[in-house]
């Protein structure tokens, strides 16, 4: 409820005041006062009406539907009649009401939006839950939304026309499901392998030894060169990466990347060529990293600052 202060306080207040279609204002007279008053009402500023009923201090007014002034007269006093200051009252719209559309199952990662178009107020589109998720343009009711797989997610359409409250509908996103990774079987473990190369780069890591020696354990030797080494790092590549849901990809131990390699063919997408391992050379090595060459299997240490594919991968 709106209190409209007429006298000192209301001569500060805001002119005009903003309220929302069906909303009520209370007339009141900030100020005591022993003259007859009565409150008025113009539709243009200019010819006022008593209000029936609106001879009292203070006055309810219900569901305004229409702009208007408001003003009180006063009778009996030095000044008679004398009239407070004038306030407007604009009201405003109730905004449409929001309809952001069906639920959609998605058959790729970039949809086609359906909210409604705002006959009142205007529209905006947000993320409510789901990560990695973008929209085109968060004002279009038909903004494409781009995802990522095996995600869900919750966004809302809501249309508002200050001071209304807004109104707001909600429509789930679920992303299809990623296809599932090639894997292979490397010693007691299970080999995830990412589908395709995930580019090319130094070893790095040149004039510092970062201890990553296990020509078993790719994960702890990427956890070594990530702490010790400055990128850029074949190792950093991969421990950085976030794909088909997962953020624990690391760079294959040699004996590892054997592993992918007599199963290439099975995996798909290795080029012919040179990719890094994460074993570290030890010893007179130590300037050194392993790589293997697909699909001959010629392997050997190569120049940390030389450039070789990355293939990363995860158990």
């Amino acid at each position: 409820m709106l209190v409209l202060l007429f006298g000192s306080i209301l001569v500060e207040a805001q002119n005009p005041i903003h309220v929302c279609e069906g909303e009520d204002i209370y007339l009141h007279l900030d100020t005591p006062t022993t003259a007859a008053i009565q409150w008025q009402f113009s539709a243009d500023g200019i010819t006022f009406a008593d209000i029936p009923l609106a001879a009292i201090d203070s006055f309810l007014i219900t569901n305004l539907q229409s702009d208007g002034y408001y003003r009180a007269m006063l009778t009996g006093v030095e000044c008679d009649p004398y009239y407070t200051d004038i306030k407007e009252v604009l009201v405003n719209a109730m905004p449409t009401v929001a309809n952001a559309g069906s639920d959609i199952n998605a058959t790729s990662t970039t949809v086609q939006l359906a909210g409604n178009i705002p006959v009142v107020g205007s529209g905006l589109w947000s993320i409510l839950s789901g990560t990695g998720g973008s929209l085109s343009n968060t004002n279009d009711p038909q903004a494409s939304f781009t995802g990522t797989l095996n995600t869900v997610y919750l966004l809302a359409w809501s249309i508002s026309n200050p001071p209304c409250p807004a109104s707001i509908d909600t429509v789930q996103v679920t992303m299809p499901a990623a296809p599932p990774l090639p894997s292979v079987t490397c010693g007691s473990n299970t080999l995830y392998v990412h589908p395709v190369d995930n580019g090319s780069s130094v070893w790095g890591c040149s004039g510092i030894v970062a201890g990553a020696g296990s020509d078993d354990d790719g994960a702890l030797n990427t956890a070594l060169i990530v702490q010790m080494c400055p990128m850029p790092t074949a190792a950093h590549i991969c421990d950085n990466l976030v794909a088909h849901g997962f953020s624990d990809w690391y760079l294959p131990s040699y004996n590892e990347l054997e592993c992918l390699r007599v199963n290439a063919a099975a995996i798909g997408g290795f080029a012919n060529a040179a990719y890094w391992s994460s074993t570290e050379g030890t010893g007179i090595f130590t300037a050194n990293a392993r790589y293997r060459t697909f699909p001959s299997g010629v392997s050997g240490y190569g120049s940390k600052s030389g450039v070789h594919l990355v293939r990363c991968v995860r158990k």
